[in-house]
């Protein structure tokens, strides 16, 4: 499981040139999963984007989480984030809806569910955002790359 975080301003959903949800200060949190990915992946990943220390406190970079500044989180399914550019193949996505309910669902159970905004997963999706800093950052679950050296 790969999770892209970054630092916002604010962060929306368009549809149609439609805003269908917004946040404003947080993090928008772009996810991908694998057949083998678990229970413990989808933990590990949530702690992670929670504990992550990426907001300033009293003019000191870096001092307080998503959590303790009572910011939100928008989520967005991106399995494009785990392709590699020469391997890039069509793969069925279909399993993975229940893989991104179980981490919306234990995201929403560690923080508070209204501050969190989840895309739908099998619909097309848009996010215009501002990235303040920037600052992006990559986790995995694992520390192996997720790639197929068969070819």
């Amino acid at each position: 499981m790969r999770a892209i975080v970054q630092r916002v301003k604010y962060a929306k959903n368009i549809v149609d040139n439609v805003t269908l949800q917004e946040i404003s200060a947080g993090i928008c949190v772009y996810v991908a999963f694998k057949k083998e990915d678990v229970d413990a992946d989808i933990e590990y990943i949530v702690n992670k984007v929670l504990k992550l220390k990426l907001f300033d406190q009293n003019k000191v970079m870096w001092k307080q989480s998503v959590t303790s500044s009572n910011f939100e989180i928008i989520c967005a399914p991106q399995q494009s984030i785990l392709a590699e550019s020469h391997l890039v193949e069509s793969e069925d996505n279909s399993g993975y809806t229940c893989l991104y309910d179980a981490f919306i669902t234990t995201l929403k159970k560690k923080y508070t569910a209204d501050k969190i905004i989840a895309l739908d997963y099998n619909k097309q999706n848009s996010i215009d955002l501002v990235n303040e800093g920037p600052v992006t950052i990559l986790i995995d679950s694992r520390k192996f790359k997720y790639i197929d050296h068969s070819f």
